[in-house]
């Protein structure tokens, strides 16, 4: 019974995900000009060019339109591009959908594997709080699912004992899809390889197979490592200009200002250096989930869909915050829980136009939150100590 039940659990959302391909049309943003991408690849076409997007749409690949954008994905990273781009219209949906669906759930699981004590309360807290980010992310086609989903079975990996160099490497190149996204966490990560002899083995099979993927897409278009080089960014340095994040909000993005996006590197790495401390009796999973709103903190390139990496991180605050008795915690916590609000009332008000002003109060929470964060794991430590 509990296996029919595991196995139902993982093909729900891709029963869903079909019978939802049928009434999604192709119009999400994201989600098109990657699978064009991939199309255009496999044709020995330039997938960074954005005139073959309009020449390939016209052969049946997908439609286009004003807001087409190329991608921005370095070759080592075209997995997904060339997996989407076999697809048609309806099965890369599907796929879409699942990954979205399965992520969620991995997420879920995630979070409650962590910590003794965390339920489903924390689960539907943190997925509420979300929810109109991913709502967002759904109408844009985002594909940040595939970077969480492997984030996720990384940390399920590392949490439990006796992790397999194999299947942490192959995990590894998964999630090196969007690295941008848990930039913290593969820091924390690339640390702990010389400290634990599984992780250093992780390395050489991730290479491997980010070694396997660009010598099929070069292969495919011998110029494609030119074709990336000398791309067009013009569009990218706009676009990069609406997004969440905390150099955003300064702005403090390295093509902008490079002094001033110095000094918020260096407000990040002493961050993480307290969280380094604060969170050394953890587990290697668990570390990765402490680290990776600070994530947030330092790229300069995110959108509020891609925040769906903190679902479990979010579980284990909303647990320990509400549990807490600590009054200037407690009022921390109630402060960056008013931003975040307010920020989801903004983005379901309006999905596009209020994406630019939701970045302020969502910033402003999450940095609230990774204080209130890191006084909780603390006084964890020091609990923890103390027995």
């Amino acid at each position: 019974m509990r296996r029919t039940w595991t196995v139902t659990r993982f093909l729900l959302p891709v029963v869903l995900a079909a019978a939802a391909a049928q009434l999604v049309t192709f119009s999400a943003q994201d989600l098109r000009i990657y699978r064009q991408a991939g199309a255009a690849l496999w044709q020995g076409g330039n997938p960074y060019d954005l005139p073959q997007f309009f020449a390939y749409a016209q052969q049946g690949f997908g439609r286009v339109d004003d807001r087409t954008l190329q991608i921005w994905t370095p070759p080592p990273s075209l997995f997904v591009p060339l997996l989407l781009g076999t697809l048609g219209r309806n099965a890369a949906v599907v796929v879409w959908l699942s990954a979205l669906g399965l992520s969620v759930a991995l997420g879920i699981g995630c979070g409650r594997r962590q910590r003794p004590g965390v339920g489903i309360a924390a689960a539907v807290s943190a997925a509420a709080l979300l929810s109109p980010l991913l709502a967002h992310g759904i109408a844009w086609g985002s594909i940040a699912s595939f970077e969480a989903l492997p984030f996720f079975g990384l940390v399920l990996v590392l949490s439990r004992a006796g992790s397999r160099p194999a299947g942490l490497g192959a995990l590894l190149f998964l999630a090196s899809f969007k690295p941008q996204l848990i930039a913290a966490p593969l820091v924390r990560y690339a640390i702990g390889v010389f400290q634990r002899r599984d992780l250093l083995g992780s390395v050489p099979v991730a290479a491997t197979l980010s070694a396997i993927v660009v010598g099929g897409a070069v292969l495919l278009r011998p110029a494609l490592f030119d074709d990336y080089l000398t791309m067009d960014r013009t569009v990218f340095f706009a676009h990069a200009a609406s997004t969440v994040c905390l150099p955003r909000v300064l702005n403090a993005q390295p093509w902008v200002d490079l002094w001033r996006y110095s000094l918020v590197v260096a407000l990040f790495l002493a961050i993480a250096t307290a969280f380094w401390k604060a969170t050394a009796h953890l587990s290697p999973g668990r570390q990765l989930v402490e680290f990776s709103p600070l994530t947030f903190l330092v790229v300069p390139y995110c959108w509020a869909h891609d925040y769906l990496v903190l679902l479990p991180w979010l579980m284990l605050l909303l647990h320990d915050s509400f549990q807490d008795r600590h009054a200037a915690r407690r009022g921390l916590f109630w402060l960056g829980l008013g931003l975040w609000l307010a920020a989801d009332v903004i983005l379901a008000r309006d999905l596009d136009l209020g994406h630019h002003v939701a970045r302020y109060p969502l910033v402003g929470a999450l940095c609230v939150w990774i204080a209130v964060r890191l006084l909780q794991l603390r006084a964890e430590r020091e609990n923890s100590y103390g027995r």
